[in-house]
């Protein structure tokens, strides 16, 4: 490096009496850029290909804000080790029968597949179907309780609280739903064609927990602040599956040559009154406690 050093500036001291040459000026380019500056105000000389390292503190503009973007607040702790525990469930019915899940998939959409498990009734898969009813009733009630949120009803109750409030009143809304079937049936002496019906009405719940598990949980651990598009697609299997359901019901009625009348005073009675009284419940509750 020394010896560099001696050739380089000999070159500079010929440089400043006469022209240099090209090869001189390829020699000394990279020399200069390597030389040590003198030190102005730090105590260490500083070279020119150095980065100069900075105080962050003294650089950075205190006036900047950078946008903060946070999770949405349903994700509470209770409701992830919730979902964590419906995974579960579903993965034990997954694993063990998964041909059970299957064929409820298919007989929501296919009449015959319906009635052959109406007839057949398998008992090997009943423990599948009572865990899918679990799965069904948490799930749900899960979202139920989104939709409560995400509207911004008032209530006086809230987080777990309010949750348990939607999984007793999803419970008694079936409950009560289903003893009014067999209720009405035993009346009209149709008590067959009603126990049909509320088998397709198990199979649309065991379904619609099933679905709706990955929409509750967008909702819950969704880092977007916008949650409209996921619940319009809750909302939507709820409905499709619903409709769903009563057209299943129609055409269990009319294969058995039910007249048109008593099949829509039947289901106005059973399906669409409830399903006003809950919806006057619900608003009368919110004016109550606004």
């Amino acid at each position: 490096m020394n010896g560099i050093n001696t050739i380089m500036q000999g070159i500079v001291a010929e440089g400043q009496s006469q022209q240099p040459t090209t090869a001189q000026v390829f020699l000394w380019q990279p020399w200069q850029a390597e030389q040590v500056l003198p030190a102005t105000d730090a105590a260490t000389p500083q070279r020119w290909n150095e980065l100069q390292l900075v105080n962050p503190d003294t650089s950075i503009n205190k006036d900047l804000v950078l946008p903060v973007q946070h999770l949405n607040s349903d994700n509470t702790t209770w409701l992830s080790f919730l979902l964590l525990f419906v995974l579960l469930i579903f993965a034990t019915v997954k694993a063990g029968w998964s041909k059970y899940i299957q064929n409820l998939f298919q007989s929501i959409v296919n009449y015959s597949t319906a009635e052959r498990m109406f007839r057949e009734r398998n008992y090997s898969f009943s423990h599948g179907a009572f865990r899918l009813d679990v799965v069904f009733y948490l799930v749900f009630s899960v979202f139920l309780f989104q939709l409560i949120n995400f509207f911004r009803l008032d209530f006086t109750a809230g987080g777990y609280t309010l949750y348990i409030f939607c999984l007793a009143g999803t419970f008694v809304y079936f409950l009560g739903k289903k003893l009014l079937y067999k209720y009405m049936g035993f009346l009209f002496e149709n008590t067959s064609e009603t126990s049909e019906f509320l088998f397709n009405l198990n199979n649309t719940n065991r379904v619609a927990g099933m679905v709706l598990i990955p929409v509750v949980a967008l909702l819950a651990f969704s880092p977007f602040s916008s949650l409209k598009i996921p619940v319009i697609i809750g909302i939507l299997i709820v409905a499709a599956i619903y409709f769903l359901l009563v057209f299943r019901g129609v055409m269990i009625l009319l294969r058995k040559q039910f007249s048109i009348l008593y099949l829509f005073l039947y289901f106005c009675t059973l399906e669409f009154l409830p399903l006003v009284l809950v919806y006057k419940l619900l608003f009368d509750l919110v004016g109550k406690f606004n």
